[in-house]
């Protein structure tokens, strides 16, 4: 039997350790600034290089981006336009909550698929009792549409919210992925997840920011989602949206999923076609990444607009 979780949770608020203020200029360099908190020797930031008539510059090399912290230069590793599309894990809570709202939840993701533009790539995860890949990451909506349409709740078994984050972040995505994306669809039942210590939720939720991941949640809360489990699946779902800068939405009505979830789509491929053309630069410092740092372009005639996440104001 699964080790529920009892642990009290204390999590940090991550933008007090890893808080960057991008000032966006149309000048040759732009400053990042950081808090005096050191958190590694290499990183990424996000930089949208535009020509005298504000359009994209996309043929940049790694030699004409520099970064400086304070008087040091720091090493470009790499350099990579982000168009190749997101790659998204939906993970889906199917567990006995499920069961009394089923065709809404079957609803909302085909609404959700039909709606996402067919350049991101999407992968199929349920969460009752334990992590299941359902559809591998593909374009194919017919194929996500068919399974995500046959989905069944199961009523004997809790989710596991926090562990199908972990594991999909550990097992499926690589360090090369353009853009990993989390969408959670989940119930305020009992969070089965075995014991789970804050330390590794804490190192996922920096992890996913230093990667420019972003998580979005959609909770769907019941009569019966009023014990300490549930309270921890809405306290770890809603510090990692909020630090990766994604959509949080409660809502009670089960049968709101479809215009959420197809809200939700919309949101994130008006962000996708927002930030699209930043280059994701990877880089190493000699030091810890204590900042400030600056950030140039030689290219004569190219401004910069630099950040070091990818979130989006909302």
């Amino acid at each position: 039997m699964r080790q529920t979780m009892r642990t009290k949770l204390f999590f940090l608020d991550i933008r007090t350790v890893m808080r960057f203020v991008a000032i966006f200029t149309c000048c040759l360099g732009v400053l990042i600034g950081t808090s005096d908190t050191a958190i590694a020797d290499e990183g990424q930031f996000f930089v949208l290089a535009l020509d005298e008539s504000g359009q994209p510059v996309l043929d940049l090399g790694e030699d004409e981006i520099r970064l400086f912290q304070g008087d040091e230069v720091c090493s470009t590793k790499s350099i990579q336009v982000e168009t190749n599309g997101m790659k998204i894990a939906l993970l889906v809570d199917n567990s006995g909550p499920a069961s009394n709202s089923l065709n809404s939840l079957r609803d909302g993701l085909q609404g959700f698929l039909e709606a996402l533009p067919l350049e991101h790539e999407v992968g199929l995860f349920t969460l009752a009792g334990y992590v299941r890949q359902r559809v591998d990451f593909t374009a194919d909506r017919e194929a996500l549409i068919k399974d995500a349409t046959s989905i069944f709740a199961e009523q004997n078994a809790g989710a596991v919210i926090i562990e199908g984050l972990l594991e999909t972040w550990e097992r499926r995505f690589k360090d090369e992925d353009p853009w990993p994306v989390f969408v959670v669809v989940a119930y305020d039942g009992p969070e089965n997840s075995r014991s789970v210590r804050e330390r590794k939720i804490n190192e996922f939720t920096i992890e996913t920011m230093q990667r420019g991941a972003t998580v979005h949640t959609l909770l769907i809360t019941t009569s019966g989602g009023d014990n300490f489990n549930s309270e921890t699946t809405r306290i770890v779902t809603l510090n990692v949206t909020r630090n990766t800068g994604g959509v949080y939405q409660s809502i009670a009505a089960a049968s709101g999923m479809v215009g959420e979830l197809k809200k939700l789509a919309a949101t994130m491929a008006s962000d996708y076609e927002l930030l699209k053309n930043r280059y994701r630069v990877g880089f190493e410092c000699r030091g810890d990444l204590v900042g400030p740092f600056k950030v140039e372009v030689t290219r004569p005639g190219v401004g910069v607009q630099a950040s070091a996440t990818r979130q989006v104001s909302r």
